[in-house]
C-alpha cells in the first residue's frame, strides 16, 4: 500500500519528489507513534477501514488529541495522514477501469520496449539517486528543525581556526604578553575585510594556555568561526623594545599577595575591635536565633548589638534567609 500511495501522489496529485517522500515517511512515523500510545503494533499502511483512518487523521488534526505530534515539520505529519485518507478514499472508490489505467500508465513509464525509453529510465533513476542525499538532509531539517541544511552544512566541523601569533614562538609571546598585559587581535574574513581589536590580558599567568584562551572566545569557537566566514586570526604583541621577565618576578607577585593579605587581615582586625564577630562565619544556631529575634520585632541596631556584628552584616543575613518575605 505504501508503494501505491507514493505512486498516487506522484502520478495523480503531481506532488514534488520531496513531498512524496515526506508524506510517505510521515505515515511510518505516525504508525510508530500510535504503537507507543496504544501499546500494540499498528501499521497504518495495513489498515483497511476508511472510518478508522479518518479517526486517526482527526487525532493528529489541529484540534486532535495528538495535534502537537501532527505539527512536526510545520504540519508535515498532519498533512501526510490527511493525504493518505484522500488516497484511500480515491483508490477504493475508483472504478476498476480507472485503477487499471493508473497501473498501465506506471508500467509504460517503467517497462518501455524502445532503447530510448530504457535510457530515459536509467537517467531518471540515476538523477533520483544523486539527489537522494540532499532530499533526506532537507527532510531531516524539516522534521527535526536542524539548522545545518544542505546549503549551510559546515564542510569540516572538526577543523581548527588558524591562529597566528606574532612573535610565533609561543613562549616568547607569553613572556611579552605577561609584561604588556595587552595584545592586538586582527580577524580576517573570506570576503577580504578585517577587524582589529585589542585584548586586555590582565588575568593571564605563566600557566595560562594562550591558544586555548583565544579559541574559547564565542566567535572563535568550533563551527562558529566557519559560520562567520573567518579565514584566520593574527594576534600580535608589541615588540618595540626588548622585554624580559625579571628574575624576581614571582617573588614580587608573592610579596604583592602577602601585602594584600595583610591589608585584609588589618581590615578584619579593625572591624572586630568594633564588632567582635565581624567576618566570622554564621552558624545554623546563629540563623535560628536571628529568625526568632526578628519575629519578636528586634531592630537592626538591636540585632547588631546582640550578635556583635555590624548592621550591614545583619541586613545581608536577613535578606539571605528571606525573613522579610516570610514574616512581614
Amino acid at each position: 500500500m505504501k508503494y501505491k500511495f507514493e505512486k498516487w501522489m506522484h502520478q495523480v496529485c503531481k506532488y514534488a519528489p520531496v513531498t512524496v517522500i515526506a508524506y510517505s515517511r510521515s505515515i511510518d512515523m505516525l504508525s510508530e507513534h500510535l504503537t507507543q500510545q496504544k501499546g500494540k503494533r499498528i501499521n497504518i499502511f495495513e489498515l483497511d477501514d476508511k472510518n478508522l483512518l479518518k479517526e486517526i487523521a482527526d487525532l493528529y488534526s489541529l484540534k486532535g488529541k495528538y495535534s502537537r505530534f501532527g505539527d512536526i515539520g510545520h504540519g508535515t505529519y498532519r498533512n501526510g495522514i490527511a493525504a493518505y485518507v484522500r488516497f484511500y478514499n480515491y483508490f477504493y472508490s475508483s472504478t476498476k477501469t480507472e485503477k487499471v489505467e493508473i497501473e498501465k500508465k506506471h508500467e509504460n513509464s517503467v517497462e518501455g520496449t524502445s532503447s530510448q525509453n530504457v535510457i530515459t529510465l536509467e537517467k531518471t533513476i540515476n538523477n533520483k539517486w544523486i539527489s537522494t542525499k540532499k532530499i533526506f538532509i532537507e527532510l531531516w531539517n524539516l522534521w527535526f528543525g536542524n539548522k545545518t541544511s544542505s546549503n549551510k552544512t559546515v564542510k569540516n566541523p572538526n577543523a581548527r581556526l588558524p591562529i597566528i601569533l606574532i612573535p610565533n614562538d609561543i613562549e616568547k609571546f607569553k613572556k611579552i604578553l605577561l609584561i604588556n598585559k595587552q595584545a592586538s587581535i586582527t580577524t580576517y574574513y573570506k570576503d577580504g575585510k578585517h577587524i582589529k581589536k585589542y585584548w586586555t590580558a590582565e588575568n593571564m599567568t605563566s600557566d595560562s594556555n594562550i591558544l586555548g584562551n583565544l579559541r574559547s572566545r564565542p566567535e572563535f569557537r568550533k563551527e562558529n568561526w566557519q559560520k562567520l566566514k573567518i579565514e584566520k586570526v593574527v594576534v600580535e604583541v608589541n615588540e618595540a623594545k626588548e622585554y624580559s621577565i625579571p628574575e624576581n618576578y614571582h617573588i614580587q607577585l608573592a610579596n604583592k599577595k602577602e601585602k594584600l593579605d595583610d591589608e585584609k587581615a588589618y581590615t578584619k582586625l579593625s572591624k572586630q575591635l568594633e564588632h567582635k564577630n565581624a567576618y566570622e562565619k554564621w552558624t545554623s544556631e546563629d540563623d535560628e536565633k536571628l529568625e526568632i529575634l526578628f519575629c519578636e520585632g528586634k531592630t537592626v541596631s538591636e540585632l547588631s548589638e546582640i550578635f556583635k556584628r555590624n548592621p550591614g552584616a545583619i541586613r545581608s543575613r536577613i535578606n539571605k534567609l528571606e525573613l522579610k518575605e516570610k514574616y512581614d
